[in-house]
């Protein structure tokens, strides 16, 4: 960074140097030198107590003795202390000190280390102690300084959650899963180079193709990087001496464990490569994020995995829920359900063991498909109902990517023949042009004049013909048999007009809006921060009878797991049915947007149906599906002026 290099100039120059001088060395203008200098000056002052020196007309330096000017060179080539980011960089690299040290740290030592005031670091442990709390890990601070307390098993996870997170964080998201990339490869490594030897974090590459040989299985893309991180962990710790160690109960639970074929391979792997007898609560740690992958032990056995019942069952209600939702009948959807049955049972696996497999495409997910990413949402209610298990978004992710597979498969397309009176093969020249010009048009048949009488025409939308038909009862485009521009043109206008609008028209909101009422609206809310919009409505909420005191509870709890908002302005908090004494939807707008998960939103929901309404919910998803497609009708919600304009919008047919 810029004032980073100016500073180690600063330190290195005993003279005077003009601005000009610093402007041609760092390639910025003078004012650009003086702003910056300015900023560099503020912060000696405030850590260090230290001038820049300035001479008219002979320029500016820094009048520090060599030990100083030591200890601050040491201090910048830990920290980017000018730069917005380095915060997150610095309460990382706090994090990284709490787990790997076993001796207390204080806050001065922090401060002098890192280049910044004791206050700084002082917020900093109060956002990193909540952080760990997360992971059952705890901070205890007393005359020697702040260190952690918890188990083995709960600081392994931390450590692989601060992992994964600085991963996503520095080299993007999506991308970095494909792990057969040269580029990629190096930016996991030097990612994980944070808290991991280069030793450990070749045998743990080691390990998973040993365990791929072992289970006649392939770690698939999504979950390569997760099981690395979680093996370069296991294996540095075991280096460094740390075991796993459970009370009693829990060791009960490991009693079945050793006939997976995947705890075996694990056992095996772990003894391997960390050359090292490892303990029973070490092999089950591993297993674990085996298992969360997906792989068991029907793996490389040639049998048909068969899953239990409870699965199974989650798996059809997902399905026809879904469906209702979207008004397709996934019954007969085969690839859904399965694809389903191999998710489903590896993500309760993971839920049950609090492990977290990021989901690389998350920000692309909510960005492209945020109506569909709600529905998931209120999917991953009926999931924790079902199972009594907290999804997180990651999981609410990759259900809602095999949905979109599944609407692709069943997505209705307009149907077309295409006739021409020289028979199939200019019908066909016809049909390939047709084809490039609208692919939401799928042309069913391809027919000559003669045999045109044979064909039931009420299984098809509109006929392509290149001269005029007679006696036919549907609508018929003439085209030239080279299909040019005024053609395509005359085939996506009535395409536009007659058969898209027909199935863009979004229907009133009966469902929806027979739960939300007028005293449950609330316009251009003065809010500026999350958590205070949550207590407001769950305030008003109660004082209408609606819900229990508990309801802001249980939003907050799912909000920490995952983030509500879908990416589009709209955000859908959602809690307990059990919190809840009435149906109904809060809907709220702000004067400007608060700041959701990753994302900003003007537009809430806050959805509260109690369990013994669940017969509601389909139709309430259904019409919350449509709603948010509809960017226009979202915008035209965001600003409403008043709560009955926002009802009226909601009232009347929209055009998406």
């Amino acid at each position: 960074m810029r004032q980073i290099q100016l500073l180690k100039m600063l330190i290195s120059d005993n003279e005077f140097h003009t601005i000009q001088y610093y402007g041609q060395k760092v390639h910025v203008s003078e004012r650009t030198v003086h702003s910056d200098l300015q900023q560099i000056d503020a912060a000696l002052k405030d850590q260090y107590t230290i001038d820049l020196t300035k001479k008219r007309g002979t320029g500016v330096r820094l009048a520090a003795s060599q030990e100083e000017k030591l200890r601050i060179l040491n201090a910048v080539s830990l920290s980017h202390i000018f730069d917005e980011g380095s915060i997150i960089e610095r309460r990382e690299s706090i994090i990284k000190i709490l787990l790997k040290n076993e001796s207390a740290t204080n806050f001065r030592a922090l401060a002098n280390l890192f280049f910044v005031s004791v206050s700084s670091i002082t917020m900093d442990m109060k956002e990193i102690e909540n952080w760990l709390k997360s992971f059952d890990v705890l901070l205890v601070k007393n005359k020697h300084g702040t260190s952690i307390t918890g188990t083995e098993t709960d600081v392994r996870k931390a450590m692989i959650a601060l992992l994964q997170q600085r991963i996503e964080r520095l080299t993007g998201s999506a991308g970095i899963h494909d792990i057969n990339d040269q580029t990629n490869r190096e930016k996991v490594q030097e990612t994980l180079s944070f808290l991991i030897s280069a030793d450990n974090i070749h045998r743990a590459k080691d390990l998973i193709l040993f365990l791929e040989l072992q289970l006649n299985c392939k770690f698939n893309e999504f979950y390569y990087v997760n099981m690395l991180i979680s093996s370069a962990v296991i294996l540095q710790r075991l280096a460094e001496g740390k075991l796993c160690n459970r009370c009693f109960e829990e060791k009960k639970g490991m009693r079945n464990l050793h006939v997976l074929k995947t705890y075996i391979a694990a056992k095996e792997a772990l003894e391997k490569f960390s050359r090292l007898k490892v303990s029973e609560e070490d092999v089950q740690f591993l297993n674990q994020y085996i298992m969360g992958t997906g792989i068991d032990e029907q793996i490389g056995t040639g049998n048909t995995k068969k899953y239990n019942s409870d699965i199974k069952r989650l798996a059809r209600k997902i399905c026809h829920s879904a469906g209702e939702a979207l008004q397709i009948d996934f019954s007969n959807d085969s690839i859904l359900y399965q694809g389903l049955l191999v998710h489903l049972e590896p993500m309760v696996h993971r839920l049950k063991n609090v492990i977290v497999i990021k989901n690389p495409l998350l920000d692309q997910i909510k960005k492209q498909y945020s109506a569909l990413f709600g529905l998931a949402c209120l999917l991953g209610s009926l999931i924790e109902n079902e199972t009594h298990l907290k999804i997180n978004e990651n999981e609410i992710g990759f259900i809602m990517v095999h949905f979109q597979a599944a609407i692709e498969r069943n997505k209705s397309l307009t149907k077309v023949i295409v006739v021409c009176p020289g028979g199939i093969g200019t019908s066909e020249l016809v049909a390939n042009k047709i084809k490039r010009i609208l692919p939401n048009i799928k042309i069913v048949g391809v027919f000559s004049i003669g045999t045109l009488s044979a064909v039931d025409l009420d299984t098809v939308d509109f006929i392509v013909s290149t001269v005029p038909l007679t006696k036919v009862k549907k609508k018929v485009i003439i085209v030239s048999p080279m299909v040019d521009l005024m053609d395509a043109k005359a085939i996506n206008s009535y395409y536009l007009e007659n058969i898209y609008k027909k199935h863009s028209e979004l229907s009133r909101f009966k469902n929806l809006l027979s739960v939300i009422h007028e005293d449950t609206v609330f316009i251009h809310k003065d809010i500026k921060d999350k958590l205070k919009m949550i207590h407001y409505i769950s305030e008003q909420l109660v004082q209408r009878g609606y819900v229990t005191s508990e309801f802001q509870h249980s939003i907050e709890e799912r909000e920490k797991i995952a983030s509500t908002d879908l990416g589009n302005g709209v955000a859908i908090p959602h809690g307990h049915g059990s919190d809840v004494n009435q149906s109904t939807i809060a809907v709220a707008t702000v004067r400007h947007p608060i700041t959701w998960g990753k994302n900003k939103v003007k537009l809430i929901f806050f959805i509260a149906i109690c369990d013994d309404s669940k017969h509601e919910i389909r139709g309430i998803m259904s019409d919350l599906y449509s709603l948010f497609e509809s960017e226009a009708l979202i915008k035209k919600l965001s600003d409403s002026k008043t709560v009955s304009q926002l009802i009226q919008l909601l009232s009347q047919p929209q055009d998406k």
